[in-house]
């Protein structure tokens, strides 16, 4: 996807390339938003320009299903809910995909990978678990918790980990003979914490200090685990922090909601985090504390920006935080909308798209987002119908803006806004006849806005733009 913009169309007299100016009525599009084209308005007096990149293109167009590897095992005329996908995450520049269902007892459970190539998917590993519902990195760890073993015999809970760099080198440990389920798993001070909730429906916290091949009760209720840079946030009944020595009872206002359902993100000493139920779709709030208010008592401040929507997931990615929302639209369709902000104050929406069925989760992934679908269900253990559930959709950033002051000189700086935390790439050339793109420079910035200047703007009577992302 790409915008043309045309500059340096030159008057009698006039010594250097003029302005444009281009209003929304010159911003053409063609189907698919692939292109935009800019009819030229020139004016001598004008200082500036601006174009808009996506602007103009409907908001489905940007989303793009990549595959869904699951309907070999899960096919489309089948219960549909172990194809949907809980979770994605990156790591060791690897997509993976959550999925499965205890409550149909759907394991044992692939590990399936993506890793931008086309619509090949890998499968890596297979846990002994009804369902993946969540990964946690760690450091250079990721983990998998195990929700719901399938495996035959007592109750036994364990943890799936891997190391960055490691070609399919997963572990399982063990975490406790008689527990059922896990969710949560943390990585604090070269301990190894798991959560877990045993038959008689009481809950543990558990600590290893050798990697999972030994474990001890830290406390006796489960605990979503937290970590920070200084301490171990455990959300429970009774809220505690571990600073590697002792628990110490805190009592912040966190808005407590169901601990297994949660979505969290944590940048520096602030905590951003939402309780959607992952099957329904209604009002989600979005809230945010931080490390300073948790030890005194304070009380997490909802988000505003997102009042009254449905927050499906958030991630923290460079200092950035990113939410995506969902709600259903006329025709059996969902729209997606994904924002980002530096100061949890200023939103910038980053994309909007349209899919077949919910969006669940996202990530940003080689400077795309990715959007993994589900279904609604009026109950968790209703059977689903839902064909498009498990696929996986790049979706394009829309929005984005080139501008520059150019008034006679040559050497403008050009400012390209767009998504913060995404790399846009300026290309340039002299003729569209035979167009020889030339990068003139990558583009990121926190804040969304960016400048670049082009080198070889004054040795051209006519110079064509295109700002693109790769």
């Amino acid at each position: 996807m790409a915008l043309i913009f045309q500059t340096g169309a030159r008057k009698a007299g006039a010594d250097g390339p003029v302005a444009a100016r281009v209003s929304g009525a010159d911003v053409v599009g063609r189907s698919g938003g692939s292109l935009v084209g800019v009819r030229r308005a020139w004016r001598r007096w004008m200082c500036w320009a601006v174009v808009a990149l996506w602007g103009a293109a409907a908001a489905g167009d940007v989303a793009v299903k990549i595959g869904n590897p699951l309907l070999a095992k899960f096919p489309a005329g089948g219960n549909a809910r172990p194809r949907s996908i809980w979770d994605l995450q990156v790591f060791d520049d690897k997509l993976y995909l959550a999925h499965g269902d205890y409550w149909s007892d759907a394991g044992p459970i692939d590990v399936w990978t993506y890793t931008g190539d086309g619509t090949n998917f890998v499968k890596e590993y297979t846990v002994q678990e009804e369902m993946i519902w969540d990964f946690f990195v760690q450091g250079d760890w990721l983990f998998i918790p195990g929700v719901d073993t399938e495996e035959n015999g007592p109750n036994l809970e364990s943890a799936y980990m891997k190391r960055a760099g490691a070609t399919n080198a997963w572990v399982k440990k063990t975490i406790l003979h008689g527990a059922r389920h896990s969710y949560d798993v943390a990585l604090f001070q070269d301990r190894l914490f798991a959560s877990v909730t045993l038959t008689n429906k009481t809950g543990r916290t558990m600590v290893s200090s050798n990697m999972g091949d030994s474990w001890s009760v830290l406390t006796h209720q489960y605990s979503a685990l937290i970590p920070f840079d200084d301490f171990l946030f455990l959300q429970g009944g009774t809220n505690y922090v571990y600073d590697g020595t002792k628990l110490t009872k805190v009592t912040p206002d966190v808005k407590f909601g169901q601990l297994a359902m949660a979505r969290r993100a944590r940048a520096e000493e602030t905590l951003v985090y939402a309780y959607p139920a992952r099957w329904a779709l209604g009002e989600t709030k979005l809230y945010a504390i931080t490390a300073a208010e948790i030890l005194s008592g304070g009380a997490a401040e909802e988000i505003g920006a997102f009042s009254g929507t449905c927050v499906r997931d958030v991630l923290e990615r460079d200092g950035l935080w990113y939410v995506m929302t969902a709600e259903s639209v006329p025709e059996q369709t969902y729209c997606g909308r994904i924002f980002v902000s530096d100061d949890l104050t200023h939103w910038w929406q980053a994309t909007e798209f349209t899919a077949p069925e919910v969006p669940l989760s996202f990530e940003l992934y080689r400077n795309r987002f990715y959007v993994g679908l589900g279904g609604v269900l009026p109950d968790p253990r209703d059977s689903l119908v839902a064909p498009e559930a498990g696929s996986i959709w790049r979706v394009e950033p829309s929005g984005v803006e080139l501008a520059a002051g150019l008034d006679d000189d040559p050497g403008a700086v050009w400012q390209v806004a767009g998504p913060p935390g995404l790399v846009f790439t300026v290309e340039a050339t002299s003729s569209l006849v035979v167009p020889q793109w030339e990068a003139i420079g990558t583009v990121q910035s926190a804040s969304g806005l960016a400048g670049f200047v082009d080198p070889e703007a004054d040795e051209h009577p006519v110079r064509y733009y295109r700002v693109v992302v790769r």
